[in-house]
């Protein structure tokens, strides 16, 4: 529990986020002669059996039980509902994050994006402020929990007794395909921070 108006969101003693946002690290790191991208794809075991027989290794950081059409069962995940504001202010609440506890309140944190960047003064990047005239506005975001059902957005996963045995009948099955490889928060059904993921990713045994 923290009482203080910290910009930052953990107590971590290093910590940050890309100078442009995680969009432009990745387009740059796709951005390679060796690399094609391709979107819209559904992809499914048939689809990964096609490449196989290419010789392409497979990394899959989706829903591990959405690959295998839900055959042993979804697993439980949370989710969320995202309600944007713009408001006729500065400053909101004085903090990127705050918590709201009570159980009266249907909501569970209040994002105010502004204090994400206190590099720039406490707003947003200066030639934003400019072209809009939103020094004197602020944008806000309450975020709602839900429960997950079949084409919602999984976020967390719920972790008891009856969602380990479901996760351990997918890894077995993913064991059959040797040049599939599964990871991330999605494909791995285990909470992740963003350089938890990334230290995964270069970690990575691949046989």
């Amino acid at each position: 529990v923290r009482d203080s108006f910290a910009t930052d969101y953990f107590d971590d003693p290093h910590q940050g986020i890309p100078v442009d946002g995680y969009n432009a690290m990745f387009e740059r790191m796709l951005d390679h002669e060796s690399i094609s991208v391709e979107t819209n794809v559904d992809f499914n075991l048939a689809l990964a059996a096609e490449w196989a027989q290419r010789g392409a290794r497979i990394f899959y950081s989706g829903p591990l039980d959405r690959l295998f059409e839900y055959k042993f069962g979804p697993l439980p995940w949370r989710t969320l509902n995202f309600e944007l504001e713009t408001l006729n202010c500065s400053n909101f609440q004085g903090a990127s994050v705050v918590n709201y506890t009570e159980a009266e309140v249907p909501y569970t944190r209040i994002h105010e994006f502004r204090h994400y960047h206190p590099e720039s003064g406490g707003g947003l990047h200066p030639t934003i402020e400019q072209s809009n005239n939103l020094n004197n506005r602020t944008i806000i975001m309450r975020e709602y929990p839900k429960t997950w059902v079949r084409g919602d957005e999984p976020y967390y996963p719920i972790n008891n007794e009856e969602s380990s045995q479901i996760l351990e009948k997918y890894r077995k099955e993913s064991d059959k395909y040797k040049n599939l490889t599964i990871g991330g928060r999605l494909g791995e059904f285990k909470y992740y921070d963003m350089d938890q993921s990334i230290a995964q990713a270069l970690n990575l045994k691949i046989i």
